[in-house]
């Protein structure tokens, strides 16, 4: 269960009070008023050296502002205290003073004569996409006829779910044998939402009575009116399951590396590399699934080597980016090779970081289209990859101290 709590001075231990009372009772002259006329004018340089900036200082709200204190990049972390004032603004500003914010482990919609659905793990996170945010899931229900017999009929009601995240939460896949096999949503009240009438259950293992195929990837797609999905991917292909006959549909019959959503779009990383955009097809009532990208060559760079994390496809120069946890990135051109200027470049800085143990497993690869740059995320360092080119084609440096890429360190 996650917390958010902003209470009032009367939770304050009595050295907390002392210590407020004091702060407030500071003059002009006090260091602490000193040292926060040193920060402000810190402050006002540090807005000047920004890079690309639209909006003049004053012009920024304090949500800008407080982000761009984050984005600066200097060798000397800010003292956190300096903007614990915005911090506070902030979560006022969302969830009002003196509010506590709970996800609770209990589905909030549980089906009729069953009780609640406790979610006590999810296998991972999985991206969400829809239309305006909003998803539906279809429950049974039983009313009552018109007949003294008192006989029932069911009927399909669809209800619609507003989600707080672009993502979605996919079931421990050790539960689908129980027939809990649903993906879970937070709704606009932070409360979890199964998606009834949307499988995720894969194909049953070969030659074994019992278990299934285990899903490495997977995403919610839907249109927001009557039709949501989970597409998911395991080892022999990228299926969905039928909304009727919950039975496993196979989309593409290969090797599914990964799935990650761009902008408004879905795609699939298959082996190859192969890129695959997922789509609603028949009137949005079964997933389609279209080939964009493929390698003249193949390459193993996922599966073997590690996981996938993150990717990107560059639609405008058709290439397409790739990035796993062991700190390897790639980049291929469509219907070519593997780029050998980018594959010089990083492996020459990868082999440097390799020698000062400073390179660690990554979590996460996204593309930073102000910076035009990857950002490479890790446990204790964040790692930034220019992709600005020379004349020649080689790819230049933007850092400062005249490297292509460059890790920082994470002050906690």
């Amino acid at each position: 269960m996650a917390e958010i709590v902003i209470d009032e001075e009367k939770n304050l231990t009595a050295t907390q009070k002392k210590r407020l009372q004091q702060y407030q009772s500071l003059g002009s002259q006090s260091k602490t008023k000193a040292d926060k006329d040193k920060f402000n004018a810190k402050y006002n340089v540090l807005y000047q050296k920004s890079l690309s900036r639209r909006l003049k200082m004053h012009e920024l709200s304090m949500y800008q502002q407080f982000t761009e204190i984050l984005c600066i990049g200097s060798s000397k972390t800010l003292n956190p205290s300096n903007f614990l004032d915005y911090l506070a603004s902030i979560i006022t500003l969302f969830i009002g003073q003196n509010v506590t914010v709970s996800i609770s482990k209990y589905s909030s919609n549980p089906l009729a004569n069953a009780g609640p659905t406790i979610i006590t793990s999810v296998a991972r996170l999985i991206p969400f996409h829809a239309p305006r945010d909003k998803v539906t899931y279809a429950v049974t229900v039983d009313k009552q006829t018109s007949n003294q017999s008192q006989a029932t009929k069911r009927s399909i009601v669809t209800k619609h779910i507003t989600a707080s995240y672009a993502f979605a939460a996919l079931p421990d896949q050790r539960l689908f044998a129980d027939g809990k096999c649903n993906p879970y949503v937070l709704d606009d009240t932070f409360k979890w939402q199964t998606l009834y009438g949307t499988t995720c259950k894969s194909p049953k293992l070969e030659n074994k009575r019992t278990g299934f195929q285990p899903i490495v990837a997977a995403a919610v797609i839907g249109d927001g009116e009557r039709n949501t999905f989970c597409v998911y991917g395991t080892r022999n292909g990228l299926y969905y399951n039928h909304p009727q006959t919950g039975a496993p549909v196979l989309v593409v019959a290969d090797r599914v590396d990964g799935i990650f959503r761009q902008h408004d779009h879905l795609y699939a990383l298959m082996r190859g590399p192969a890129l695959y955009s997922i789509a609603l097809a028949d009137k949005n009532r079964s997933i389609a699934a279209t080939k964009l990208f493929d390698t003249s060559k193949k390459y193993n760079v996922v599966n073997l080597y590690g996981t996938f994390i993150g990717a990107f496809y560059d639609q405008d120069k058709d290439r397409l980016i790739i990035g796993n946890d062991q700190a390897q990135i790639y980049m291929f051109q469509n219907h070519g090779k593997m780029d050998e200027a980018f594959s010089d470049a990083y492996d020459q800085f990868r082999k440097q970081q390799l020698r000062s143990s400073s390179l660690e497993r990554g979590n996460c690869l996204y593309y930073d289209s102000d910076r035009n740059s990857l950002v490479y995320i890790g446990t204790k360092t964040v790692t930034t990859i220019s992709l600005n080119q020379d004349k020649t084609g080689r790819y230049a440096a933007s850092n400062k101290d005249g490297s292509f890429a460059k890790v920082h360190d994470l002050k906690w």
